[in-house]
């Protein structure tokens, strides 16, 4: 290219009869011209690019809108309802329907309000889990977990309560009358199947083997063996349950892996192994609860004082969703007397539990050792399922149903 203006003739045309510090000083300005050009050049395309873009973007919302505008219901996560506000805009529906709303901040629902909505209906249960936070501290000081649907709730706006349960037999129902005073039972539900091979279709197995102190997320390891020891009797001893009917849960991450490890090792890696928080809103005919909390003591509460805690067991949304998954049978293992001890609710349901003959120390299992026998044995470690499971014979790996129909 020409020399930029102001640099020809600058010392004579021959450039190489100029002074070497002459040279680089008009090398170094020249070459400074253009960059500058180029990058003034590579702006405006940019500014192009962008009005281009927005003009595109323009005319694909007003399409999608035209397409929208002709729907009855819209569909939507609250993430595209805040990513796509003009184009809802455009739209303009009146009524706005969030469901699973009591696990949705208040900010996501208002996000999805516009100047034409005059209808918000809110579906959900404020009664279990809250929404999650990125930042803890700022459920926990300034109520950020609250859902818009808790606080109306809460603060008396009208509202409409399902009474009447179609999921779980009344055993398990009764477990959260505390939560739900007003609960009613399906007809239906009195049909559930029996949990085969178990006396007891609901029964709190309580321990004291104490959790692994000082981690940050808990862990017992007997629990994690016994209800490891469990799910195999379920689906490989005589009961013999599908893979995809047995969940076990934990209320820790910790237990989660270790329980998922066990599983795997005993070749059942096909079970669901789930943190009650990531099974909400989901169920299953058998479900296994590791509570994992347990300081080792006897079950006489009255002796406890203000020793032991149960951290996340005392919250009652969360235990309302651990009791709530099971539709046929629900087994809960962990320490009667601890959290009778520190949780009005637990102490509510293990009271019921103990009143029908389903709280005690040793799971009853009926093995079935002999064609017609209908003995019921009492198993309280992974070792004694195990001794079950030698003279009971055990399905090979390979023949074993993943999901009953």
């Amino acid at each position: 290219p020409p020399p930029p203006p102001g640099l020809q003739n600058a010392g004579g045309d021959d450039v190489w009869a100029w002074p070497v510090g002459r040279r680089r000083e008009r090398w170094a300005a020249w070459g400074a011209f253009i960059h500058k050009d180029g990058v003034d050049e590579l702006h405006g395309l940019a500014d192009r690019a962008d009005r281009t873009r927005g003009e595109l973007e323009r005319l694909e919302r007003d399409v999608d809108a035209e397409v929208l505008r002709a729907a009855r219901v819209v569909g939507l996560t609250t993430t595209s309802v805040a990513k796509r506000r003009d184009l809802l805009r455009l739209v303009g529906s009146e009524v706005l329907v969030c469901e699973e709303a009591a696990e949705v901040l208040e900010a996501h629902v208002l996000a999805a309000v516009s100047a034409r909505t005059r209808h918000i209906v809110l579906i959900g249960d404020h009664e279990q889990l809250r929404p999650g936070t990125a930042v803890h501290r700022l459920a926990v000081e300034h109520k950020l977990d609250v859902s818009l649907f808790e606080r109306l709730v809460k603060n008396g706006v009208a509202s409409t309560m399902l009474t009447t349960q179609r999921r779980m037999r009344p055993g398990i129902s009764r477990l959260v009358r505390e939560i739900y005073p007003d609960l009613l039972d399906h007809a239906s539900v009195a049909e559930r199947p029996h949990v085969r091979g178990v006396a007891k279709d609901v029964f709190f197995v309580s321990h004291q083997n104490a959790e692994n102190p000082g981690q940050a997320s808990k862990q017992n390891p007997h629990e994690a063996a016994l209800v490891a020891a469990t799910a195999r009797y379920l689906i490989r001893g005589p009961p013999r349950y599908g893979e995809g009917n047995v969940t076990v849960l934990a209320t820790y991450v910790a237990q989660v892996g270790a329980l998922r490890r066990r599983l795997e090792a005993a070749g059942l890696p096909n079970v669901r192994v789930s943190s009650v928080d990531n099974f909400q809103g989901e169920e299953n005919d058998v479900i296994l609860l590791s509570l994992v909390r347990n300081d080792g003591k006897g079950d006489d509460a009255r002796r406890r004082g203000g020793e032991g805690t149960i951290g996340f067991l005392s919250t009652s949304n969360r235990v309302c969703v651990a009791l709530t998954r099971a539709r046929n049978g629900l087994f809960v293992f962990g320490n009667a007397g601890l959290l009778s001890a520190k949780s009005k609710l637990w102490r509510s349901a293990l009271a019921d539990l103990k009143a029908s003959d389903a709280l005690g120390a040793a799971l009853p299992i009926t093995p079935r050792f002999r064609d017609g026998d209908a003995g019921v044995r009492g198993v309280a470690s992974a070792d004694e399922i195990e001794s079950v499971l030698e003279n009971v014979g055990e399905l090979p790996p390979f023949e074993r149903p993943e999901k009953e129909g």
